[in-house]
């Protein structure tokens, strides 16, 4: 089964996992050892069709958050299109492509996501900031109580994730439900002033926006702050699988 993968966390999850990938995005950079001599065919949002023929492929690889329906709709190859939204979406959609690329390692990460899931649903002593999960760097750590929690992944403008993202799901398995901003739209764009620095924590993603390389202005806005492990929190399948399980092994202990 010869597979063109668009999305970059099912990419590295389907190497590891022993699936033959054939194209990639350019984003796709992970496990490095084994993407580098893959051909590119495109991005997340765009694909040079021409390339995607010439590798003889079986199998389209997208995600519904990830690609546009164009990508599915011009395909000349079948496709199959995951829907992930939450980390309760990860065991039905692992065993999807499970079926379709003919893979049962894949089949066992699905069983291990639910194992994950319930543990961390039994887990009710929550973090402390200084122990949180996925931080990188604390820049500005919380002095008074904090009542909202803002995750901000891009910068002029502004924009953050609300609670019905993949994000959101994994903060929220991490206890943070109650301090998560509340918003309409997925990836709102906001105003920053609106929200006060006495209460409201800023975890600033170190992807995709590059917000380490502004730590200094960044820390001069007054806010408790820290960077964090973008890729934990967001790259769903075998990378924030890992993440959680380490969590969860950490409460335990």
């Amino acid at each position: 089964m010869r597979v063109i993968c668009m999305v970059p966390s099912w990419t590295e999850t389907l190497l590891e996992a022993g699936v033959e990938v054939v194209g990639r995005t350019g984003f796709c950079n992970e496990p490095k050892y084994k993407v580098s001599t893959i051909p590119v065919v495109g991005g997340t949002k765009n694909i040079n069709w021409n390339k995607l023929k010439q590798l003889k492929a079986d199998l389209l690889i997208l995600d519904k958050e990830e690609n546009p329906k164009d990508m599915a709709a011009n395909s000349p190859i079948p496709f199959v299109a995951t829907h992930i939204e939450s980390i309760q979406d990860m065991p039905s959609n692992l065993e999807l492509l499970a079926i379709k690329t003919k893979n049962q390692n894949l089949n066992i990460y699905a069983e291990e996501w639910r194992r994950v899931i319930s543990q961390l649903q039994s887990l009710e002593e929550p973090y402390t900031w200084e122990s949180f999960p996925g931080v990188l760097k604390w820049w500005r750590k919380p002095t008074q109580k904090i009542d909202q929690v803002l995750y901000l992944i891009w910068k002029n403008p502004w924009m953050a994730v609300s609670k019905d993202t993949f994000i959101g799901s994994v903060l929220t398995s991490l206890g943070l439900k109650k301090l998560l901003v509340g918003f309409s739209e997925k990836y709102p764009k906001i105003e920053l002033s609106d929200y006060s620095p006495k209460n409201t924590l800023l975890l600033f993603s170190s992807e995709p926006y590059d917000f380490a390389k502004e730590m200094e202005p960044l820390i001069k806005m007054d806010y408790p702050c820290a960077l964090v492990d973008g890729a934990s929190f967001s790259w769903f399948g075998l990378r924030s699988l890992r993440f959680l399980q380490e969590v969860a092994m950490r409460k335990k202990a």
